[in-house]
């Protein structure tokens, strides 16, 4: 159970741990740059404070909706911030606190926003609004820019125009497991042969399926092989996220270098502490980080319960 801190006593924690502000997933600059004068200068915050009371008192008056934080008099108002898995997130210090409404919902880091829409404009220019062809010629680089670089060593040797050809059943005989891989791949190797037949002058349809259809891994199909876990492909992050669909790989940014081992203990509050907005992506999320965490402790013969609305601690 993660332990609630009030703001006075994390000066003390920090100089004893020599742990930097940065690294606590604080977003919000009043409060990171406070951390970090305590940090440094082994200061309380009185003393913080009264070194520069005016450019402190401007800065929270801008960002006071987003942390709850004030100033009155030289004195910050209490809130408590609470540290859990190296995340930390910001409440009131009221003794009615609920973690459903008080809970702040802090903003990325510029910097993170930016990254994934760089990722995502060089996905659409290269990928989707035209097809990169001098790109493809280097496939591992193509596959790096779709967040995919762990699959290069499984088309070694061979050329884009050979790799393009390859169909679902041919993916999964060559050792990529994940079903949305796969998926992510046929895709956009659809989107190629599209854009290649449309320059002699024949149309096909947006999306291909005739491949997945006829297999016993379309995702109609009444019987599904097992779920199987991919530690190789758990240990490229990027490439983890995107095999559970719809482009989560782009999202890889929020998690900060985060460990995929560290990523399964979040919880839908820790993902919110990172930025992650939306709640469908966060259900999401969690479901898929569930369902791994429940494979690795089946596969230690821990047996687990999925209940709803209950967050349990697994053995990873």
């Amino acid at each position: 159970m993660a332990s609630l801190i009030s703001i006075s006593l994390v000066a003390k924690n920090l100089i004893k741990a020599n742990i930097k502000p940065s690294t606590l997933g604080l977003n919000n600059f009043t409060c990171r740059n406070i951390l970090r004068g305590i940090n440094s200068s082994n200061s309380t915050f009185s003393s913080i404070i009264n070194s520069s009371p005016r450019s402190f008192s401007s800065i929270t008056k801008s960002n006071c909706d987003t942390t709850k934080f004030s100033l009155t008099s030289n004195i910050i108002k209490p809130i408590v911030i609470n540290f859990k898995r190296g995340l930390a997130t910001v409440t009131e210090n009221t003794e009615n606190a609920d973690s459903e409404t008080d809970i702040v919902e802090i903003e990325a880091p510029k910097e993170v926003r930016e990254q994934v829409e760089k990722t995502r404009q060089y996905v659409v220019d290269n990928y989707i609004a035209t097809i990169n062809y001098e790109l493809l010629e280097d496939f591992p680089k193509w596959l790096e820019g779709l967040g995919m670089k762990a699959m290069a060593p499984n088309f070694e040797g061979k050329k884009w125009k050979e790799i393009i050809e390859l169909s679902w059943e041919d993916l999964e005989k060559m050792g990529i497991k994940s079903r949305g891989i796969r998926t992510r791949l046929i895709r956009f190797f659809w989107k190629i042969k599209r854009d290649m037949a449309a320059k002699n002058g024949v149309e096909l349809p947006p999306k291909e399926r005739a491949s997945r259809d006829n297999s016993s891994e379309s995702e109609d199909a009444p019987s599904r092989k097992p779920f199987e876990l991919d530690y190789k492909l758990m240990e490229d992050e990027e490439c983890w996220l995107h095999s559970f669909g719809r482009s989560y790989g782009l999202l890889y940014p929020y998690f900060q270098g985060r460990k995929w081992q560290q990523m399964l203990e979040m919880t839908e509050d820790d993902l919110k502490a990172l930025g992650i907005s939306n709640k469908t992506v966060r259900k999401a999320l969690i479901q898929n980080f569930r369902r791994h965490l429940n494979a690795i402790n089946e596969e230690k013969g821990i047996t687990t319960e999925d209940t709803p609305n209950q967050t349990k601690e697994y053995s990873i």
